[in-house]
Parts: C-alpha cells; sequence; structure tokens
C-alpha cells in the first residue's frame, strides 16, 4: 500500500473522532451548561466566569506554576464578585490555579 492511499484512508477514518474531541472539548462542564458566562480582563489575562444559580466557576487564560497561589485565589474571588455581583463563600472554594469552583451569596 502507498503511503498516498493509507493517507487517504486514514484521514477519512480519523477526521470524525477529531471533530468530536474538539466539540467536547469546548463546551464547558455538563453541570454547568446553560450557565450565564461573562468575560472579564485583568493584566492581560482573559478570566471567564459561569454562574449558574449560586453555583459559579472561573477559568483562567492562564496557569500559574503553584496549585493554589493566594494571589491569584484572591483574584479569582474579586473577578467572581465583580461579574456576578455577589459574595463568594469562600469555604466552599475548591480549584487550582486555572479554575475555582464554588458558591455565592446575594
Amino acid at each position: 500500500m502507498q503511503f498516498q492511499e493509507f493517507f487517504r484512508i486514514c484521514r477519512h477514518k480519523l477526521f470524525a473522532p477529531v471533530v468530536l474531541l474538539c466539540a467536547c472539548v469546548a463546551q464547558p462542564e455538563t453541570d454547568m451548561s446553560g450557565a450565564k458566562q461573562t468575560d472579564i480582563y485583568r493584566n492581560s489575562i482573559r478570566y471567564q466566569v459561569l454562574q449558574k444559580g449560586e453555583v459559579v466557576e472561573v477559568r483562567s487564560g492562564r496557569a500559574t506554576n503553584s496549585l493554589w497561589s493566594r494571589g491569584n485565589e484572591s483574584t479569582m474571588i474579586s473577578v467572581i464578585e465583580e461579574a456576578t455581583g455577589c459574595k463568594v463563600r469562600e469555604p466552599t472554594l475548591s480549584g487550582n490555579s486555572y479554575w475555582m469552583r464554588g458558591l455565592i451569596a446575594c
């Protein structure tokens, strides 16, 4: 079998799984689907805030080296409060330097 023929066969068999994978990655978590989305920029970093009821999730456009840096945590909390207009219940927070999820009190 020549390389061109092999590539033609593989191309068709790999196209659908790649498209499906890309579509799944671009979607929010299933429990956050249908959530209100707000984008806020701080220091040229995009923060995406998803709110569904009292559950809120924020994703940073850039992960830091530390798993949970205090400075990044306070920035994410202020971004959540700016986007939602509600106070964050800090004991409910979980996450890392890239994303954080918790509850808010309005």
